[in-house]
């Protein structure tokens, strides 16, 4: 018998990832109060030739109309850019925001105003919603650039503005950690209680960014096509078990192994790599599918439980406290 413990734990949630276009902030980006950090000097004569933006924004001799040296407007739309990145990076949306609405104005299909647009008004809600302007910026971001890092950040928000509940469900009580572990045999098969998604794309060493992809399969199935499907009743073989942290603000900064707070954005998921062993034409595919997902509620009262169950154990999995609860066999 093999019990692989998945305790709840503050691990590690999805590392999103970085801009392809004026981030030097790494991986922490920015998420905290507008008008905490001081705001960056910039020159207001001279374009900055050491950005990392060089995919994008021409340099200081080369016109972006192609091969012609800047004009005088050219420079200081290109500065004003500059200062604004470098104002949003440095987490101060208020001073960011009015001056990357001027650049929008001037140049409405700039997708690197598009995207520091959505980071600055992203940055500041609690959590993605579709009805705000960061939304908005997401959605000509993504349709402008789908394939690039700023494209998949933009789809990550969206699919987490998409997030919501039937209006007639229920939390479950049986959460991942009043659960002290699944309990796996080496042999057993299970069957699946439901359709659900499974990804047979991703490999076994599931990384952050797979990790992002099979939450947000689960959030906002509409937007997401990359899984196919493992039809009710299928039997498999789980192979491994990964645990993770994913919010509905990831999209912007991953989740830091010491979170010491949470609130009703953050999602505990239990992902199981499986095989299928069954008939049918998925027969001998391994791939990860989302067993269960725990979603916090924080219920103040005495002994209730803070976590809800949102996606229940679809492969019924045995475990710690369901064995232990058992009558001993005569």
């Amino acid at each position: 018998m093999l019990i692989t413990a998945n305790f709840r734990r503050s691990c590690l949630g999805v590392v999103v990832p970085l801009l392809l276009t004026g981030c030097s902030g790494g991986g922490d980006q920015p998420a905290g109060t507008p008008t905490s950090v001081q705001t960056p000097a910039a020159s207001p004569t001279t374009v900055a030739s050491a950005s990392p933006n060089a995919a994008l924004t021409p340099g200081a001799e080369i016109s972006p109309l192609g091969g012609k040296p800047l004009t005088d407007e050219e420079k200081e739309y290109l500065n004003k850019l500059q200062r604004a990145k470098d104002l949003a990076l440095a987490r101060n949306y208020e001073k960011a925001i009015p001056l990357l609405d001027e650049l929008h104005k001037q140049k409405p299909d700039d997708l690197n105003v598009a995207f520091y647009l959505m980071l600055s008004h992203g940055s500041t809600e609690k959590a993605p919603s579709k009805t705000s302007k960061a939304f908005e910026y997401a959605q000509k971001v993504m349709e402008g650039s789908p394939d690039s890092r700023e494209g998949e950040r933009a789809r990550s928000y969206i699919n987490s503005a998409n997030f919501s509940l039937p209006p007639t469900f229920k939390y479950g009580k049986e959460t991942i950690g009043s659960g002290g572990g699944w309990v796996l045999n080496d042999t057993a098969t299970y069957k699946a209680t439901t359709d659900m998604p499974f990804h047979s794309a991703i490999s076994g060493r599931l990384a952050p960014s797979d990790q992002a992809v099979l939450w947000e399969t689960e959030a906002s199935p509409a937007t997401t096509t990359s899984a196919e499907k493992l039809p009710k009743g299928t039997e498999v073989k789980v192979l491994s078990t990964k645990n993770f942290l994913y919010g509905l603000t990831s999209w912007r900064k991953p989740l830091k192994d010491n979170l010491k707070e949470y609130d009703n954005t953050i999602f505990d998921v239990a992902a199981m790599y499986v095989e299928v062993t069954g008939d049918g034409a998925l027969k001998g595919k391994k791939g990860w599918i989302v067993n269960q997902v725990d979603r916090w509620l924080a219920v103040k009262s005495e002994g209730e439980d803070e976590w809800g169950v949102w996606v229940p154990n679809r492969l019924k999995v045995d475990r710690e406290a369901d064995l232990e609860a058992e009558p001993a066999k005569p």
